[in-house]
């Protein structure tokens, strides 16, 4: 709500809006500061987690490391001791062209491969590989969190990887109370599954 206010503030353009801005300002280092620790935090937690299922998919040959990169810096408590000055700094440009640029929406997260960036090096296969070890990484991040596993859906998601790596996906939620996977065909899941339905014609079988 903060950043829409903002927003809507810059668009207008009216009034003494420096006096303004400040006072918005000033609402964004506190709530932004507590989501940038929070997101750090989490970060921390899941890059662990996705750091060693990724050491398994690719059989120790790759290591996946995930950064958060707030407020443009690789240092949380670097970019939170300067948070002040960055939006001060950018205030200027804010109100020539109308649009927040500091804040916690735009930060990012960084992921790199045997320390190269995975964006710009990483092959489809790889990049598929991350996003499955975040998803299996999150699981695992619940349980500490929680002492239970969460529902677990996944939406057409086997025909997209190699059968190495639907194998691995597989045989992990099998352990797992319960997963939902939907799929335009049941083949890959007929050794698998505890139970397969069918949807046809609006209509639900069992196969």
């Amino acid at each position: 709500r903060v950043l829409q206010q903002k927003s809507a503030l810059l668009k207008q353009g009216q009034g003494n809006l420096k006096s303004h801005l400040e006072l918005w300002n000033e609402q964004i280092l506190e709530y932004g500061s507590q989501i940038i620790r929070s997101r750090w935090e989490f970060t921390n937690l899941l890059a662990e987690k996705a750091k060693e299922i990724y050491k398994n998919i690719s059989l120790g040959k790759e290591e996946l490391t995930m950064e958060y990169q707030a407020l443009g810096k690789d240092d949380v408590d670097k970019a939170l001791a300067e948070f002040p000055q960055i939006l001060e700094e950018k205030m200027p440009l804010e109100i020539e062209r109308k649009m927040i640029y500091v804040g916690p929406h735009r930060d990012d997260l960084i992921f790199k491969l045997n320390g190269k960036s995975a964006r710009l090096y990483g092959s489809q296969g790889q990049q598929r590989s991350i996003v499955l070890s975040l998803k299996l990484g999150e699981l695992g991040v619940f349980y500490q969190g929680k002492g239970e596993y969460p529902l677990l859906l996944l939406d057409d998601v086997l025909s997209e990887l190699d059968n190495f790596r639907r194998e691995y996906l597989l045989r992990t939620v099998k352990k797992l109370p319960q997963t939902i996977i939907t799929m335009t065909s049941a083949e890959m899941l007929t050794d698998h599954a505890s139970l397969l339905l069918y949807i046809e014609n609006g209509r639900i079988g069992r196969i």
